[in-house]
């Protein structure tokens, strides 16, 4: 499961959890999402044997046919992402381990 919450601050107040991404973690913080991130659509296995089939580099598949073009419903999805892993995480921590569906996968 994909780490996060190392990566920013965490501000609580009456009616808010703010989370503020810490200025000198954004570089490391873009390089390790994108794994987590494009699993959300396509799983490693998965994404191995569609390469193959398709006599693409993993990296070449995931372009032409996982990425999100200009207008497709999978560009939205950043913030739902966003969002599972750190609930996920979240709760993990407060030790009730969560297991929600990736439904980008669907």
């Amino acid at each position: 499961m994909l780490s996060i919450l190392a990566y920013f601050n965490h501000e609580k107040t009456d009616a808010f959890s703010i989370y503020r991404l810490k200025p000198e973690n954004r570089d490391d913080f873009l390089k390790d999402i994108t794994d987590g991130f494009r699993q959300c659509y396509i799983t490693d296995k998965f994404l191995e044997k569609k390469a193959k089939e398709n006599n693409l580099t993993k990296s070449e598949f995931i372009a032409k046919y996982i990425l999100p073009s200009e207008g497709k419903i999978k560009s939205g999805d950043f913030g739902e992402m966003l969002s599972y892993f750190f609930v996920t995480e979240n709760y993990a921590h407060k030790g009730f381990p969560l297991i929600a569906p990736r439904k980008w996968q669907w």
